[in-house]
């Protein structure tokens, strides 16, 4: 068989078994193996040849940056480093495109890649630049720009890479401990509302749930993990006044009555209190706290609104007396 005829099999079986879903390593190992079947290299000789190609030291890097990534994403480095970008240009005119610049710097020298500031940036900061408005052309033509000083800020010495690659390292477990450390409080305290019998939920100012007790899981029927990320008011389909939204970010707080809607379908009343939530003097969050009160407010409207007959002889005087 021609060559020609061999490279156009290797890219139908690639090709093929890459629209069945064949992982794509595998569906070029195919491609391979059948070229291999219709030329004069031995089987042998080519398993040879792929064992040879992946017996290099640099392959190493491949698990380390995966862990350095990894520790970054439990750290919430990438976070850190846009706030801190935010902070020292963000008040400049056109700030969010200088911010892009100082990221890039600051990642530049954790990471040394240019590909993996061109990952990051698009993830990251894409998003937030489109929606105050840059079009994207300019944020392509950007961050294709900034993720280039990787390669101007690129240490000289394998000696010095190595070493500012150990202190990213180290200053990045840090970091990690230091969350893990604040998550455990965290994970303490809200064991403490899990004690309660009142609902209690919080929400961000986005209206997306982000902790959900044990009270409110028996009330609503709904478990925390189902939870995560919903809009309490769709999820409940809350029936409440127009205004308490407008009062929780005036006052801090806001207390009356609701009407939810459990998972099951049927209907309840509760008495609800909500409390905003600030960090660093914003508001950040909102905690509401709801007592089921459907069987009080059921007797109240079976009772009739009249005085017992047992005062009635006290308040209105008989014929005979």
């Amino acid at each position: 068989m021609s060559p020609g005829a061999i490279l156009v099999l290797m890219a139908l079986l690639f090709l093929g078994f890459g629209y069945m879903g064949v992982p794509v390593s595998f569906a070029l190992m195919a491609g391979v193996f059948a070229a291999t079947a219709l030329t004069q290299v031995s089987l042998q000789s080519m398993v040879g040849q792929l064992f040879h190609g992946i017996d290099a030291e640099t392959l190493l890097a491949v698990p380390f940056f995966l862990l350095v990534g990894e520790l970054m994403t439990s750290a919430n480095v990438v976070i850190r480093i846009a706030n801190l970008s935010q902070a020292l240009v963000g008040h400049i005119r056109g700030g969010l495109a200088q911010v892009v610049t100082v990221f890039s710097m600051f990642f530049a020298d954790m990471s040394g890649s240019t590909s993996a500031d061109v990952a990051v940036l698009s993830r990251t900061m894409a998003k937030p630049m489109e929606q105050e408005g840059y079009g994207r052309p300019f944020i392509a033509a950007l961050i294709a720009s900034a993720s280039t000083i990787a390669c101007r800020l690129a240490a000289d010495t394998a000696l010095v890479r190595c070493l500012m690659s150990i202190s990213a390292i180290a200053i990045t477990t840090l970091l990690v401990l230091k969350n893990q450390a604040t998550s455990t409080d965290l994970s303490e305290k809200a064991q403490l509302l899990d004690l309660t019998h009142d609902a209690i939920f919080v929400r961000t100012l986005q209206n997306e749930i982000i902790f959900w007790n044990k009270a409110a899981e028996k009330l609503y029927g709904w478990q925390r993990d189902e939870v995560y990320g919903k809009s309490p008011h769709e999820l409940l389909h809350t029936i409440f006044e127009k205004s308490a939204e407008t009062e929780i970010l005036e006052k801090g707080y806001w207390e009356g009555e609701l009407i939810h809607q459990r998972r099951d379908g049927t209907s309840v009343v509760v008495s609800s209190r909500w409390a905003l939530s600030a960090k660093d003097g914003k508001p950040a969050a909102i905690l509401e706290s709801n007592r089921d009160i459907t069987l009080r407010k059921s007797e109240e409207d079976t009772t009739p609104c009249s005085v017992s007959p047992k005062f009635h002889s006290f308040a209105i005087p008989s014929p005979q007396s």
